[in-house]
């Protein structure tokens, strides 16, 4: 049976509509994005992973904000479905509620098939990994998913943003980050938020 998204333009449709990106971010590409000696590694790595996605990449940038991570995580997003891959960006809050409104009554897709999405996404950006409220169920479910995401990381890039320090991270997740095959940059460089833009 033919694909209901695929060929004649309605697979990028559907990727687009599913990357969780918006007005000027559907824009943003390696080659519109400014590579700087603040960014330079961590450019070089999430352009690598975005055209052969796999394994953990962290982007951290401790009591600094505006120095460019969610800039990245949309080139990534963008590089991985122009490509036909499936890749969402979200902020660790909005996946939470994504799969809290599985339980509503009118849902329309279950549980299991938001969880799904999110699990098995070629590539998934997770912004403001540090924003957010550790109950006992939401800690659960973020290790379900970072572990399933982990152990598949052969196939699978998880890329994550956060204005902390790995250490305040849960263990299980800073552990997982902090293998030796995954990729972790700090971001030092001046808020590009205030830059005057021409």
């Amino acid at each position: 049976m033919r694909c209901d998204v695929c060929g004649s333009g309605k697979q990028q449709d559907y990727l687009r509509d599913l990357s969780g990106l918006a007005g000027d971010q559907l824009a943003w590409t390696f080659a519109n994005t400014k590579r700087n000696e603040a960014n330079g590694a961590a450019f070089d790595a999430a352009e690598l992973l975005a055209g052969n996605p796999q394994r953990f990449l962290a982007l951290l940038s401790p009591a600094k904000y505006g120095v460019g991570k969610t800039r990245l995580l949309a080139c990534i997003i963008n590089a991985a479905r122009t490509a036909g891959h499936t890749a969402i960006y979200t902020t660790t809050a909005d996946v939470l509620d994504y799969l809290r409104s599985a339980y509503a009554p009118n849902a329309e897709v279950s549980y299991d098939g938001r969880f799904d999405t999110l699990r098995n996404a070629r590539v998934l950006a997770l912004d403001e990994f540090d924003r957010w409220n550790p109950t006992q169920w939401a800690q659960e479910k973020f290790f379900q998913l970072i572990d399933y995401r982990y152990r598949n990381a052969t196939n699978l890039l998880t890329v994550f943003a956060a204005n902390s320090d790995i250490s305040i991270l849960p263990g299980y997740i800073a552990s997982r980050m902090n293998d030796v095959s995954n990729y972790v940059f700090v971001l030092n460089g001046q808020d590009v938020r205030r830059v005057r833009r021409n």
